[in-house]
């Protein structure tokens, strides 16, 4: 019986862990490999802003706020919320129809990596973005 009750306490710790201080702020899209091919962004343009209560990121045109979500396990777990729908992403920029920032993340120095089921999306803090 002990030993299920640690189980089940070392589950729930494991489940409600804190994310990492480092992963709050903004972040620049430096480039997504998807189906083994680098993708660039044409512009300097893209943009992922992470707070306690809000994911903030933009398309080519439009722009797009998640609230509750999740950074559980290292896993970006997006929330209810969606983007503007003005007009044609993906039409002149087409790194914007890979955006998609819901999967596992890792953390090294000042770059965030996000592993979707399709692709690897790489971002640099913004501020350290030359």
């Amino acid at each position: 019986m002990k030993l299920i009750s640690a189980f089940f306490i070392l589950l729930f710790s494991i489940e409600t862990q804190e994310p990492p201080k480092e992963i709050y702020g903004k972040w620049q899209l430096v480039k997504i490999e998807v189906n083994q091919e680098t993708k660039v962004p044409d512009e300097e343009r893209y943009f992922l802003r992470i707070t306690e209560d809000v994911i903030y990121y933009n398309l080519e045109v439009n722009n797009c706020e998640r609230r509750g979500f999740s950074l559980n396990n290292n896993r970006i777990k997006l929330g209810s919320g969606g983007c503007t729908k003005i007009c044609c992403d993906g039409s002149v920029d087409l790194i914007s129809n890979f955006i998609n920032y819901e999967g596992e993340y890792e953390l090294k120095q000042n770059q965030l990596i996000i592993t979707t089921d399709s692709s690897k999306i790489f971002l640099e803090r913004y501020n350290m973005v030359k």
